[in-house]
């Protein structure tokens, strides 16, 4: 799928929508934006986790209607079209035809979209350039766990780590940078409550590529926060995420 221009909650959602056209319209909705906001499932696919990423999508909606209401931009000019753009992401009778969700996606929401963009006018930093990687260094760390003697405490926390990072590498498709923002606390969390396991596990693959994929993260976090000016705003983030690389190192 091709990326947006610019990199705002506009932009993004003018994008999934654009792409969730080119859906079957016989199929499942539920299976359409699967298809469309986690295109790398495997055939049988998490009900949930797609209803997950359909409610981030209404959030961005939300925030595109609410920076529009900031700008003072007369609500005739966009309040059909998003209301449109809400129909069409609607969670209710999911296992219905997409047609039905479909034909709320009208040309006049996507040229809505692409002036709430121009209007918003932020253009956030974007991962685009280092998601290869991480994907990369999530794929390093899940294979880590194929060792038939792996301590079975130490996989579950891994796993537990790879579903938090996987969930943000599909948020940020809808979100942009701020899917990572909060895996900063949750990942201290289950680190420092995992402490036992990861002392005593210190020599493995599985920790010592734990480690690497976080610092790549941080270097990646830090570098949207100076690039949006906004290192002030998320300092603390990027201090929890550095208490997180110091504390990994101190049990390792």
């Amino acid at each position: 799928m091709d990326t947006p221009d610019k990199n705002n909650c506009a932009s993004r959602t003018r994008w999934i929508l654009l792409n969730a056209l080119h859906e079957n319209n016989s199929i499942p909705a539920i299976e359409a934006w699967a298809n469309v906001l986690k295109p790398d499932h495997e055939p049988i696919y998490d009900h949930y986790v797609v209803l997950k990423l359909l409610d981030s999508l209404r959030e961005e909606l939300k925030l595109v209607r609410a920076e529009l209401e900031k700008r003072k931009v007369p609500i005739n000019l966009y309040e059909v079209h998003l209301n449109n753009a809400f129909n069409s992401t609607q969670v209710d009778n999911l296992g219905s035809s997409w047609t039905n969700y479909k034909k709320h996606i009208t040309g006049e929401l996507l040229v809505c979209l692409s002036f709430a963009a121009f209007i918003i006018g932020e253009n956030e930093y974007a991962f685009d350039d280092d998601i290869d990687e991480i994907v990369r260094l999530v794929n390093d760390l899940k294979d880590s766990l194929q060792s038939t003697e792996i301590d079975p405490v130490l996989k579950r926390f891994v796993i537990s780590q790879i579903e938090m990072l996987s969930r943000s590498l599909d948020e940020y498709r809808i979100k942009g940078s701020k899917a990572f923002k909060a895996i900063y606390i949750e990942g201290l969390g289950q680190i420092v409550e995992n402490e036992i396991v990861v002392r005593s596990n210190n020599d493995t693959s599985a920790i010592t590529k734990l480690k690497i994929l976080w610092e790549k993260i941080q270097l990646v976090t830090k570098k949207a926060a100076e690039a949006n000016k906004t290192i002030e705003t998320w300092g603390r983030i990027i201090e929890k995420g550095s208490e997180v690389i110091n504390f990994l190192s101190k049990l390792t």
